[in-house]
């Protein structure tokens, strides 16, 4: 049923579209709802690649829903279904043979994951917007000590959204800018495709990429603590074939962004092929675990420092130095003259024997027969 207006609305990396709107069914898989709110785009403000018949939004509201209509899909769907579970996850493979699922409802850990459970990010961001984002405290590489952190945002951490409808990881430009500059000598004949806002090079001979760091990318969970999502190379750095020459090239998997883009990061489906991820509606959260596609193993650490073992070993010398001082402190304020005897009796062990101590041993030394 045709409505009439027309609707302008932002995807997440920032493309403008315009259509007209009105109702209609939705069938997925065994899942319907009716009177669902739709938009033929006619209009678009940028080019866009896509070879999709259209684009199924999975926002969980809009300020629109309290209104008659302009409800969202997971809106709807959630009203008309009430007893699924609040929550859908993604879980995307890239590979033909393995399809990629959506499933609503519980997800299916042990089906589509290496770990036993998800590791969720912040709420605060999703409780404040429409969005689907998590609290990002840093990005960086593995090792090298080159990082983005966030650290006037406080244990909010920065927002990044996860968006299903974007390929790469996009990057606002000064985080792009600092990043690549670390990635860049790591590989040769490196050039910018402007249109594209993105890197390519040549690939390391057998493409061999041991010398490429791990991308690692630090949440912030509930508790305000930190951990970690590792990004091996294997994952971020995409093959692709040269069109001029016909050679193999290495495109890493992060794009320029715009000062317009709504948040910082976007982590779209390259980041999402390496974590089975869960969107809980209900909770305001999103939670990640490896997928079972990805080459790491469960639980994999990652760390930006250059030398964690070095400076482990340094914090802890130092942890330990400082205690013995601090007691050796309290000691001599507790028992000054347990210190004193001490001090004394070194300095007595210390004092250089007297002139007859010294002629008496030599006299000794004397009267010993050959």
């Amino acid at each position: 049923r045709q409505l009439g207006d027309r609707i302008t609305f932002r995807y997440g990396d920032g493309t403008l579209a315009a259509g007209g709107s009105f109702l209609d069914s939705v069938k997925i898989g065994d899942l319907k709802v009716k009177n669902q709110f739709l938009i033929q785009v006619d209009k678009m403000e940028s080019n866009t690649h896509m070879k999709s018949d259209g684009i199924l939004g999975l926002a969980h509201h809009y300020v629109s829903d309290r209104g008659s209509r302009g409800r969202t899909f997971m809106s709807t769907l959630y009203e008309e279904h009430p007893d699924l579970p609040h929550m859908f996850s993604f879980y995307l493979t890239g590979n033909t043979e393995e399809p990629s699922k959506l499933v609503f409802g519980d997800p299916n850990l042990a089906l589509h994951s290496k770990e036993s459970e998800f590791r969720y990010g912040k709420s605060f961001y999703m409780s404040h917007t429409d969005l689907w984002l998590t609290s990002v405290w840093s990005i960086g590489w593995s090792g090298t000590g080159v990082e983005v952190s966030f650290p006037d945002m406080g244990t909010y951490g920065s927002p990044a959204l996860i968006d299903s409808g974007s390929s790469l990881i996009v990057l606002a430009p000064n985080i792009y800018d600092h990043l690549l500059e670390e990635l860049k000598w790591r590989f040769n004949g490196c050039h910018e495709l402007k249109e594209q806002q993105i890197l390519t090079c040549d690939c390391p001979p057998a493409n061999d990429l041991s010398r490429v760091p791990t991308l690692v990318i630090n949440l912030v969970d509930s508790e305000d603590q930190q951990f970690s999502l590792c990004m091996s190379p294997d994952e971020y750095i995409l093959e692709s074939m040269d069109s001029a020459n016909g050679r193999s090239t290495c495109v890493p998997a992060l794009q320029r962004g715009s000062e317009t883009q709504p948040v910082p990061l976007i982590f779209g489906m390259t980041f999402m092929r390496s974590f089975y991820t869960n969107f809980d509606i209900k909770n305001h959260r999103i939670g990640f675990a490896r997928s079972n596609m990805s080459p790491l193993g469960p639980n994999t650490r990652c760390s930006v420092d250059a030398q964690p073992f070095l400076r482990r070993t340094i914090w802890v010398v130092s942890v330990i130095v400082a205690i013995c001082s601090a007691i050796f402190a309290c000691y001599v304020l507790l028992n000054p003259k347990g210190a004193c005897s001490l001090s004394c009796r070194g300095m007595w062990a210390s004092k250089p024997t007297s002139g007859r101590e010294a002629t008496s041993i030599s006299s000794n030394s004397r009267m010993r027969p050959l």
